[in-house]
C-alpha cells in the first residue's frame, strides 16, 4: 500500500480499543529511508497505548530488530 502522508497518526480514536496483530510484509517502503524487506512485527494495542514490538527485516545488507512506542 502507498503512504498516504507523513502526518502523524491520530490515535485518540483507538483509545478504548485493545488489540494484538500479527504484521508481514515483503518490503516497507518509506520516502527517505532504505527499504525494509522480509519484515514482520507485533502490533499491541492496550488502554490507548500502542507498541511495535518484535519489528524485524533486512535492510542495507544487514538484519534489523527493533521496538516502538506509538503515542
Amino acid at each position: 500500500l502507498p503512504l498516504r502522508s507523513l502526518a502523524p497518526l491520530d490515535l485518540a480514536g483507538w483509545a478504548g480499543l485493545d488489540a494484538d496483530l500479527a504484521l508481514a510484509a515483503e518490503a516497507v517502503e518509506l520516502p527517505g529511508l532504505p527499504v525494509l524487506g522480509n519484515a514482520t512485527a507485533s502490533l499491541r494495542g492496550t488502554d490507548g497505548v500502542w507498541r511495535l514490538e518484535a519489528l524485524r527485516g533486512r535492510v542495507a545488507g544487514g538484519e534489523l530488530e527493533a521496538v516502538l512506542d506509538l503515542a
